[in-house]
């Protein structure tokens, strides 16, 4: 699968794309030709250790994608050169306005841009804030951004102490580290993971909470799952519950239903109209 920054390398040049990171895209735009056994020309990519686009260019991992070379192919001079586009690359996929993302990979740094998303990945850093409306693609959120996103579709993904404001009627969260999104879920799957620190409001869809997550639920409807070692705080009006393995969550329940698995050792507190 190929990775940004994926490029063509040419006798002559290093050819990329705007807005697409394979390898299939670059050769079609270009018009090369790539039904002979023996193309002259040789598929690279040059890729930051973990996806991490705040690492600088001279660090990042340069990586030959396929087998065969062309007699004229040096490797030196082919990172040397691809570095160089990838700065430029770098440049043009930084967000800094407002912008549709239908595919690529698209990094935000700073300010806050208003982003419509239909596919792509979109990776946000340091302080920024960003509005993103996501129908498709993936979103992930690292240091302390704090973007706002009304979410039908896709993947989001929230990492180190990032606190994004999610409203999700579709598509699947996934929580990670010490982050602490605010989301208020009317359908769709959200994974609960590390120690992260969610505020859900549930009306509908699931909630999987895992390993030593601590989210705080409000639930009126759906359904949440409780695993490992999490110990969710939940006020529970309706939908249901599953308190699985050794979870500790503790659950004021008004109305709803509780359901307990394994040595899992919820506490339950009921109150007035149970």
């Amino acid at each position: 699968m190929c990775k940004p920054f994926s490029a063509i390398v040419t006798r002559n040049a290093v050819l990329w794309s705007r807005v697409s990171d394979t390898h299939e895209d670059i050769i079609a735009e270009n018009h090369l030709n790539d039904k002979i056994k023996a193309p002259d020309f040789v598929r690279v990519e040059l890729t930051p250790q973990n996806m991490d686009f705040r690492k600088p260019i001279s660090e990042w991992l340069f990586k030959v994608d396929q087998d065969y070379l062309p007699d004229w192919w040096s490797r030196e001079w082919a990172e040397t050169i691809t570095r160089e586009e990838a700065a430029q690359w770098l440049a043009i996929r930084t967000i800094t306005t407002n912008q549709t993302v239908i595919t690529g990979t698209w990094i935000v740094l700073a300010g806050s841009p208003v982003i419509t998303q239909l596919g792509g990945a979109i990776k946000i850093y340091d302080h920024s804030a960003p509005t993103i409306t996501q129908s498709g693609g993936i979103i992930e959120t690292y240091d302390h951004s704090a973007p706002t996103i009304t979410q039908s579709g896709g993947a989001i993904e929230t990492y180190d102490h990032s606190a994004p404001t999610i409203t999700q009627s579709g598509g699947v969260i996934e929580t990670h580290d010490h982050s602490a999104p605010t989301i208020t879920q009317s359908d769709g799957l959200i994974r609960v993971n590390a120690q992260s620190t969610p505020v859900i409001t549930q009306s509908g869809g699931v909630i999987r909470s895992y390993e030593q997550s601590a989210p705080v639920i409000t639930q009126s409807g759906g359904v949440i799952k409780i695993y490992d070692q999490s110990t969710p705080v939940i006020t529970q009006s309706g939908g249901v519950i599953k308190s699985c393995e050794q979870s500790a969550p503790v659950i004021t329940q008004s109305g709803g239903k509780i359901r307990i698995f394994d040595q899992s050792a919820p506490v339950i507190i009921k109150t007035k109209g149970v």
